[in-house]
């Protein structure tokens, strides 16, 4: 009998010893959980993603900072951009971006970029606002040869001052449709040829400051020109000559040479769809 106890008793122990490991495998600690969601991105990126991983909505709250309504509404506007001019304009809200790199916001950016494989065209082109709860971190950052020649610096920076207000009072849901508003008109003017830049905004506002100025010089040389309405252009030399002064005593005009100077201007190409890959500068900060 004592020798039957003692048999359970080591049976019951091997098995408490074997469900241990099985437990410990059943219960992901909460890296893995993140990684569930998507894996370590700077390890990762460029490997094959699995199935339920290969793609990432216009956007993505995985924060819970949206409610459903939101989240429905922001996507039908950003999806609705994104077709018309066939360059993504994407949303990923995360709690912290720690959980997904060791490097910087920037780089958390450019893996999420390129692991879900985001945007549209040959050039996936596209426009991704990063944004992480924690430390309230954001990076702005365009990938693409129409994104890189719509979404300048210049243009960067007056997106920034459009939805930048609106999360600093924690209206995310007005944030965001200023994203894809501001973000929709950049595009809309380098589909016209004329992205939004800081050498032609400069430009525009030089000559609006210089047209009261022409319009007065116009005006005063029109009064001088007025006054010289007896003056005329001669066309034998003597009549040069004052009363008086010098005379000629012959009184020819002869056609010795003529210079012709001819200058080059060549034209420079104007805007395309086209143009060199790679992606924009990164604008990033705190929101």
């Amino acid at each position: 009998m004592k020798k039957l106890c003692l048999s359970l008793l080591l049976c019951l122990c091997l098995g408490l010893s074997l469900a241990v490991p099985v437990l410990a495998a059943e219960a992901p600690s909460a890296g893995e959980t993140v990684q569930s969601l998507t894996p370590e991105l700077g390890e990762t990126a460029g490997n094959a993603a699995p199935a339920a991983q290969q793609t990432l909505g216009y956007v993505t709250d995985m924060a819970g900072i949206l409610s459903s309504a939101e989240l429905e509404r922001l996507t039908a506007e950003a999806t609705e951009v994104s077709e018309q001019y066939t360059c993504g304009v994407y949303i990923v809200v995360v709690e912290n971006y720690k959980n997904y790199t060791t490097g910087s916001v920037e780089r958390c950016t450019e893996d999420l970029y390129h692991y879900f494989d985001l945007g549209l065209g040959d050039g996936n082109d596209g426009l991704i606002l990063l944004m992480s709860m924690a430390e309230r971190d954001y990076d702005l950052w365009g990938y693409g040869p129409f994104a890189k020649y719509a979404f300048t610096d210049y243009g960067l920076d007056q997106l920034e001052e459009a939805f930048l207000p609106y999360f600093r009072q924690n209206n995310w849901s007005g944030g965001f449709s200023a994203y894809i508003r501001g973000a929709a008109r950049l595009l809309d003017a380098a589909a016209q040829g004329e992205p939004v830049d800081y050498k032609m905004a400069t430009g525009l506002k030089a000559a609006i400051a210089a047209g009261p100025a022409a319009l007065i010089g116009f005006i005063v040389c029109g009064v001088f020109k007025g006054q010289m309405k007896t003056a005329k252009e001669r066309d034998d030399a003597d009549e040069y000559v004052v009363d008086g002064g010098v005379r000629l005593r012959v009184k020819t005009d002869q056609f010795i040479n003529r210079t012709r100077s001819v200058q080059v201007i060549e034209s420079s190409s104007g805007g395309s769809r086209g143009g060199g890959g790679g992606g924009t500068s990164h604008h990033s900060g705190k929101f």
